[in-house]
């Protein structure tokens, strides 16, 4: 288990776990449901559950005023947690081929060429689509497709952490990154 500490930014925090069952279907749903209440229960012992509002967005009945967004790989769990925010939304992926099979439905030509001169084209693909995701979580689009967010800009930094800018509907948006050689993981508050 391992807190990241987001340092300045006292108001989130950020959770992730490795998992330990690599199963499919009910062991794995089960084990992801265990490992989130464990994490939580670091932060806020009283939780007992994690409750879903209609859309689909996890919160804590015991503790309303904290937001929560949770996302999960075949390794790890991610979450983030915040009591200023009202806006959050992360994503793990694992690093691997499954991003590249399906560039086509989340990269237009204008991304492609961003993705390309960054010049690690495999880790900016796999950190778009990643951002893609964490930002749909956090603003819930009517778009029911990630394509409704266009990449601005990439910028890969020091200490494996990234920042991309997404547009959606003519505003943009910031979304932080941390990235290893096994996951990226995005995560946009606001």
């Amino acid at each position: 288990m391992e807190i990241i500490d987001l340092s300045p930014n006292p108001d989130l925090k950020l959770l992730i776990a490795e998992k330990t069952c690599q199963e499919k279907g009910v062991k794995r749903h089960k084990e992801e449901q265990e490992l989130s209440l464990k994490l939580l229960k670091t932060e806020f012992p009283k939780v007992e559950q994690i409750a879903h509002q209609p859309n689909g967005k996890p919160y804590l009945d015991t503790y309303p005023d904290i937001k929560l967004s949770i996302s999960h790989s075949d390794k790890y769990i991610a979450l983030l947690l915040s009591k200023s925010y009202n806006y959050l939304g992360i994503d793990i992926e694992d690093i691997g081929e499954q991003v590249e099979r399906v560039q086509r439905k989340f990269v237009d030509n204008n991304e492609e060429e961003l993705l390309v001169s960054s010049n690690n084209k495999s880790l900016a693909l796999h950190l778009l689509w990643s951002a893609k995701e964490s930002l749909y979580k956090a603003l819930n689009p009517q778009e029911p497709y990630l394509q409704a967010f266009k990449l601005k800009k990439i910028c890969l930094k020091p200490e494996l952490k990234a920042e991309l800018t997404l547009t959606y509907k003519e505003d943009d948006f910031i979304v932080n990154a941390f990235y290893s050689s096994d996951y990226v993981l995005s995560f946009f508050s606001e």
